[in-house]
């Protein structure tokens, strides 16, 4: 249903960045509402953890910062 709200939508990893068993991904979201025409943009930042060769957690950021202090803070305090 998420995909269908929306014309021209678009999301792009701008950075990857590797920090072990986690990705930083900061993305930049865009599109259009199907209904209203409305635009939308955001800009965030995910930390995808792996096991096993696949995503095991994803947590979302507003930023690319927050995102690295959240790395940062599992990091030190599993």
């Amino acid at each position: 249903h998420w995909w269908g709200t929306w014309t021209d939508y678009r999301i792009d990893a701008e950075e990857l960045i590797d920090v072990g068993s986690r990705v930083v991904v900061v993305a930049h979201e865009r599109g259009r509402g199907k209904g209203s025409g409305a635009p939308f943009e955001q800009r965030y930042a995910v930390v995808c953890t792996f096991g096993r060769g696949r995503i095991i957690r994803w947590e979302a950021f507003p930023d690319k910062a927050a995102a690295l202090e959240g790395v940062r803070r599992v990091t030190i305090d599993p």
